[in-house]
């Protein structure tokens, strides 16, 4: 018996397929579903979601947000999201392996730089920036 698994931004259904298992990024970890799963809701965080179709792997890069599974249907909302089998061609994955390195980079450096008091939400802003492009990089690089 299959799950579904729809993926959604505040812009667009990124993906709706049948599919065998999913792993999402939970908040405090790693979780993974099966069919038959009990209901559950999840905080995600930026990172890698994997669902396995036809006997292969398949990943896409998430930004944070909620998981909802009930009945074999599990609805990840999420701020952004990249499927890099949507990139047309190899240029494309280059600048966004491109943008994510320099992302990531940036990022790392006013974190290290910083010299005032840092407030929670500064320090969230800047680690979910760093997990973004972390997971991006982890998707189109595989």
């Amino acid at each position: 018996m299959p799950i579904t698994i729809e993926i959604v931004t505040p812009t667009q259904l990124v993906l709706r397929k049948t599919v065998d298992s999913f792993t999402g990024p939970g908040e405090i970890g790693e979780f993974g579903v099966l069919a038959g799963h009990r209901p559950l809701l999840a905080s995600l965080r930026a990172g890698v979601v994997r669902y396995a179709e036809g006997g292969s792997e398949h990943r896409l890069a998430i930004g944070p947000g909620f998981a909802e599974l009930d009945n074999d249907r599990i609805i990840v909302l999420t701020e952004k999201a990249l499927d890099p089998a949507k990139l047309p061609t190899a240029e494309d994955r280059q600048a966004e392996i491109a943008s994510a390195e320099a992302d990531r980079e940036r990022q790392d450096a006013a974190l290290r730089a910083w010299s005032g008091p840092v407030s929670a939400s500064e320090f969230q802003e800047a680690q979910l920036a760093v997990e973004w492009a972390q997971a991006r990089l982890s998707v189109l690089r595989s």
